[in-house]
């Protein structure tokens, strides 16, 4: 029998497994918040529609807390279930040797359909190495997995929806689009962020080749979709690897299911995953490489190495944000580097440790290398430099950038994991629920000790800096919650496990409790996305047709998408159409919208310094075959004092009022202060 735990874990276990109803407690009476995302769309339905979803959301909510104690304090099982010892296999090979091929296939020819042959490739590559690169290890997991089921269909609901999410409709979706129109990847003018690592978007792009409308942008959320639930079945075997390192397990499996849930059950995951943004499919990847690293997960040593090394890379190329964090990942590698030097040689470890990474990664910084002479732009502009942007674009970014969160200083990094559960309003809108906050002391305080106490939790030697170390990245960068998505997870990852361990030394009621605890407070998280999606944002009126396309769009993040429609349905077939006052330009089917980017110099005042008056601009743009400018002043007015204007001096100021009265006076549409103008020759 177990001995029973000192007397100093006892109190840490008393204190980080009464973190997590605290949590709860703080998180809902002041995180409960709407906080910037959208608001109710409940206008040409009935409105009763949403209460009674959200009561049938509540009644199942209130079953799932039923079954989970029952199942946990050792109820009947339902089925027995298990981790299918091949999802690893699939992910790694099917991500990161997706990643690989469509790294080389795409840039081969600077096109975009060849990705379409990256999936056949990538099975190929998986049962030709599928002998050498090692077994994957499975054990079988607990019947609890089956609350990730809920948790998936109301994200497969939000990713039902179409996309109205700024930063999908400025380049994520908009960037693979027009590469797909042109053949080839083109430099897009005055769209920085266009030029970064897009992984998601050329796998996706071979869809775009469809006319489908906004149903194609489905399909990219449903590729995230994907990546939320593998990287739940990711963290869910880190923890696995964390219970079976430790000397009394109160179930491998158990532990397993229970970080998945509570994986899935993060707001800004169960959100962000249903959206086009990159962020948890790059965090995804990065749980794979976490767990690929670690004995156990592959057999050979030089395969771990190859298929971190590989899945870092692949992380980077879908956001290359999360550079710094994979940096961080591989100087936690350099153990395992220098183990795998003494056998093999240095040469050869350190070839692995870095060359598949790079061979992903690789051809998307050569790219922006070529365009720009900086292979991160427009990131370390101070560094490499690079044309459109500027110093005042890279001091306007950073004082944007500056703007979330409450500041940098000590007694701010302190209040940090309060702040943020309380105050997500303020880290770019996204809600990360209490768990990160409660399972936080766990993690590090009891992880540290038991590691301390030579448990043999091999993971937290390298979990415990991503934490730490990770978390000061995120604070002295860009404090936004969907940048913090890759430590969450980890925290998860260790703090289920530390709590576990310790409750199973002690007796049954204690874990339990413990068990019950920390399910519970994952569904109580998971509320927030339910309320999300049926009342904040109800992606399901549009997802199930009980909401015009339009009119969702519209009110929820696109208000020149009527405008938008008018110029697919008049237009020629690739016709340039130049918008002024609007950066969004996915949902353009027909034609190719010239657009600058928030953070770039605006287009237009590009356009007015090249040239000596508006008569010779509005003639050049005539004989560039521009035939129609979309003038968004509703979307400019937003912040064209605060944030427009000052870009401008005096006399380019006057010139652009003098221009936009013009082509006011020019409009062949009109709806709500955004104008179509037509260009006619005189």
């Amino acid at each position: 029998m177990a001995q029973p735990p000192p007397r100093h874990q006892l109190i840490l276990f008393a204190l980080s497994l009464a973190a997590l109803p605290i949590a709860v407690v703080v998180w809902l009476v002041d995180g409960w918040k709407i906080g910037g995302g959208g608001w109710p769309v409940t206008s040409g339905f009935d409105s009763t529609a949403p209460a009674a979803f959200a009561l049938m959301a509540g009644l199942l909510q209130g079953a799932l807390l039923v079954l989970t104690g029952w199942l946990l304090v050792g109820g009947r099982k339902l089925s027995p279930s298990a981790v299918p010892q091949s999802l690893a296999i699939w992910f790694l090979v099917g991500g990161a040797g997706t990643g690989l091929v469509n790294a080389w296939a795409a840039f081969a020819y600077f096109g975009v359909m060849t990705p379409l042959l990256a999936p056949v490739l990538a099975l190929v590559i998986c049962f030709a190495l599928r002998g050498k690169v090692g077994a994957i290890r499975a054990r079988a997991s607990s019947p609890v997995l089956w609350l990730l089921l809920p948790m998936v269909l109301i994200a497969i609901v939000g990713a039902l929806a179409p996309a109205v999410q700024s930063d999908g409709l400025r380049y994520h979706l908009a960037a693979p689009h027009s590469w797909l129109r042109a053949g080839h990847f083109v430099h897009l003018p005055y769209q920085a962020h266009s030029n970064l690592p897009a992984l998601q978007g050329i796998i996706a792009g071979p869809w775009f080749a469809f006319d489908w409308g906004y149903r194609v942008y489905q399909l990219v959320n449903a590729l995230h979709l994907a990546a939320l639930a593998i990287m739940a079945g990711e963290i869910s075997r880190l923890a696995w690897r964390a219970m079976a390192s430790a000397p009394s397990q109160p179930g491998e499996g158990t532990s397993a299911a229970i970080a998945a849930i509570s994986t899935a059950s993060v707001p800004v995951i169960a959100i962000v995953g249903s959206w086009p943004f990159s962020d948890v499919a790059s965090a995804a990847y990065f749980a794979a490489a976490v767990w690929a690293m670690l004995p156990g997960s592959l057999r050979s040593q030089r395969s771990r190495l190859g298929c971190s090394s590989l899945l870092l890379g692949t992380a980077c190329a879908a956001k290359l944000s999360v550079l710094p964090i994979a940096v961080l990942l591989g100087v936690c590698l350099l153990p395992v580097v220098w183990n795998a030097g003494r056998r093999r040689g240095w040469m050869l470890a350190t070839a692995l440790f870095i060359l598949p990474g790079l061979m992903v990664v690789g051809p998307w910084l050569l790219k922006s290398a070529i365009y720009h002479g900086n292979p991160v732009y427009p990131a370390a502009y101070s560094v490499f430099g690079g044309p459109e942007w500027s110093d005042f674009n890279d001091a306007f970014y950073k004082d944007k950038s500056a703007e979330k969160g409450f500041g940098k200083s000590p007694a701010d990094l302190l209040k940090s994991p309060y702040n943020i559960t309380t105050e997500w309003p303020r880290f770019e809108g996204q809600n990360p629920g209490p768990l990160l906050l409660g399972l936080l002391p766990a993690a590090v305080l009891l992880g540290g000790v038991l590691l301390l106490r030579r448990w043999r939790l091999t993971p937290a030697l390298v979990l415990l800096p991503l934490i730490v170390i990770g978390w000061l990245l995120w604070f002295y960068g860009y404090q936004s919650v969907r940048f913090l998505i890759p430590q969450i997870v980890v925290t998860i990852a260790l703090g289920v496990p530390a709590l576990l361990v310790v409750a199973a030394r002690l007796p049954r009621p204690t874990l339990a409790g413990a068990l019950a605890t920390i399910v519970s407070c994952a569904m109580v998280s998971f509320a927030w996305p339910v309320w999300y999606q049926l009342r904040i944002n109800p992606s399901y009126t549009a997802a199930f047709g009980m909401l015009d396309t339009g009119f969702y769009v519209t009110r929820l993040g696109l208000n020149s998408y009527p405008a938008i429609q008018w110029l697919n349905n008049n237009t020629e077939e690739d016709e340039t159409v130049l918008y002024i006052g609007e950066h969004r330009t996915a949902y353009a089917r027909k034609y190719e919208p010239m657009a600058s980017d928030w953070f770039d110099t605006p287009y237009i005042l590009a356009e007015i310094q090249r040239t000596d008056s508006n008569q010779t601009l509005l003639e050049s743009w005539r004989g560039q075959g521009i035939r129609y400018i979309l003038l968004n002043l509703q979307e400019l007015g937003l912040y064209e004092d605060l944030y427009f204007k000052p870009r401008f001096s005096t006399e380019e100021w006057t010139r652009f009022e003098e221009l936009r009265t013009e082509l006011i006076s020019k409009s062949v549409y009109q709806e709500s202060n955004i104008y179509v103008a037509e260009l006619k020759e005189d």
